[in-house]
């Protein structure tokens, strides 16, 4: 008798395992969003013409565009010294960068006239939000650039 509770107890808990571990997938694949092919197919999918920066720092970026969840679009440009991730969405004050915690230090550009906080870490900025008509726009940069670099590519969005 119990054996039989053993081995049903442990085979409950494979169940289980196996579960989350699916569960884990299907979320997984819910946050990569649906790809598009080109920035006109990204526009139809979330609703809205999506803008783009007009300056970014170095060359030779390759383009891959995302329509996440929540007509969220999401354009990443890498090269091989810098991924820059641009977000937009057409609604103010969405949290498009999730968690900054990971910068210990806090700049500020006003180039669009108002106050823009860069979250940065060792003189440099690695991230930016701002909402401006109706919209919200956030970048990431995965090797941080300085606050004044920052400035010139906030101002071409």
């Amino acid at each position: 008798m119990m054996r039989r509770k053993s081995a049903l107890f442990l085979g409950t808990l494979l169940l289980l395992a196996l579960l989350l571990a699916f569960a884990g997938c299907s979320k997984e694949e819910e946050d990569t969003g649906d790809e598009c092919g080109s920035l006109e197919e990204l526009g139809e999918k979330v609703g809205y013409s999506v803008n783009t920066p007009m300056y970014l720092p170095g060359k030779g970026y390759t383009e891959s565009y995302r329509a996440l969840e929540g007509n969220v679009a999401q354009i990443v440009y890498q090269s091989d010294e810098q991924t820059i991730t641009f977000t937009m969405a057409k609604q103010a004050d969405v949290d498009l960068l999730g968690d900054v915690s990971e910068f210990t230090e806090q700049f500020e550009s006003t180039c669009k006239g108002f106050s823009v906080p860069l979250y940065g870490k060792g003189g440099v900025a690695y991230a930016a939000q701002w909402s401006e008509n109706d919209k919200t726009f956030a970048l990431r940069f995965e090797v941080g650039i300085t606050p004044e670099l920052f400035d010139e590519v906030i101002k071409g969005v």
